[in-house]
């Protein structure tokens, strides 16, 4: 797990790319080994992607009003993943993640929860515990046409947004 690795500004690293991404996600922080200024907030709202190693929350508060501009996890950090589906309130993802090394490490662990306001919490769930199992190694294609030989012209598929993306099953 790391803080403002980003400067909450993500972009994909060597090797890496998006796979999900899904806007108005609330991220809570507790339990948390080692204090650090940096967690104390109640919620935060903000954008959540996923890519081919790890998972990144990018908050949308750009007023300086929180010290927290992202947090992100590899796989490799994150143990007891579970889905929360209470009757009254929005579906949520929760679990614990441990610190990595670094400049933008965090020594201990923290427990952490992502609410899905607009849906997709088991969606998102799903793809991460089959994606932390067997990682693509290159991002999706797609077919778009013939060249003049007549071989197919494959894209890299874009990412989209919320729920159904072509290639990703």
């Amino acid at each position: 797990m790391s803080v403002n690795r980003y400067n909450g500004s993500f972009q994909c690293g060597q090797g890496e790319f998006q796979l999900y991404q899904k806007k108005d996600i609330d991220l809570a922080i507790s339990d948390i080994s080692h204090p650090n200024p940096i967690f104390k907030f109640k919620s935060m709202s903000g954008k959540l992607y996923l890519t081919n190693k790890r998972f990144i929350f990018e908050s949308s508060e750009k007023s300086g009003k929180y010290e927290l501009k992202d947090f992100s996890a590899c796989f490799g950090s994150i143990s007891k993943l579970d889905v929360k589906q209470p009757i009254f309130g929005a579906n949520a993802v929760v679990g614990m993640a441990t610190g990595e090394p670094g400049d933008n490490g965090f020594m201990g662990t923290v427990d952490f929860k992502f609410s899905f306001n607009a849906g997709g919490a088991i969606d998102f769930a799903k793809l991460l515990m089959k994606t932390a199992k067997n990682p693509p190694q290159q991002a999706p294609t797609v077919t778009v046409g013939m060249n003049m030989f007549g071989q197919p012209v494959q894209m890299q598929m874009p990412v989209q947004s919320g729920y159904n993306q072509p290639g990703i099953q």
